[in-house]
């Protein structure tokens, strides 16, 4: 019988601490962006290689990730200025996207310039959300039209 109760978690406390170091943990790939055919195949790319930047704990890299990304979106979209944030203005001027994800684009924007230029690296935890966000975006953007035009496909071939 085990007197200290106490070792049993000092183990697996020890065992999260060597595999977070050694193995860290995966974030999972959204099956809606990597299965769908309207997200351009740089655009993936750029998204599963951030991810893994994540997922090693390369976070000045990964902050350059969101940034590229959002580079790419634009270019995607034909914005034609030289600048980031006037490509991001010129999305949000034809309606492409919403105030809010204007905001939330510059501030990814802002952490990539962050890391490239004043080496400031973001904690994980808001890198983490900024994927969530590109994620949402890519979503709303790309792979929902795509949905929306299977689902009436699906309903116009049964009447």
């Amino acid at each position: 019988m085990n007197k200290n109760p106490n070792n049993y978690n000092d183990e697996l406390i020890e065992t999260q601490v060597y595999q977070d170091n050694y193995f860290p943990e995966h974030l999972k790939t959204n099956p809606k962006i990597l299965d769908s055919t309207t997200i351009p195949k740089i655009i993936k790319e750029l998204y599963t290689e951030t991810l893994s930047l994540v997922s090693k704990k390369m976070f000045r890299f990964a902050a350059l990730g969101l940034r590229i990304i959002i580079e790419e979106i634009s270019k995607h979209f034909g914005a034609k200025k030289f600048n980031l944030q006037n490509k991001i203005d010129e999305l949000h001027k034809e309606n492409k996207i919403s105030d809010s994800e204007k905001n939330v684009l510059e501030t990814l924007k802002n952490f990539g310039d962050d890391a490239a230029h004043n080496n400031i690296i973001q904690p994980e935890l808001i890198l983490r959300s900024g994927i969530e966000i590109v994620e949402s975006l890519l979503i709303k953007i790309f792979v929902f039209d795509e949905q929306k035009e299977n689902l009436l496909n699906s309903v116009t071939k049964k009447d």
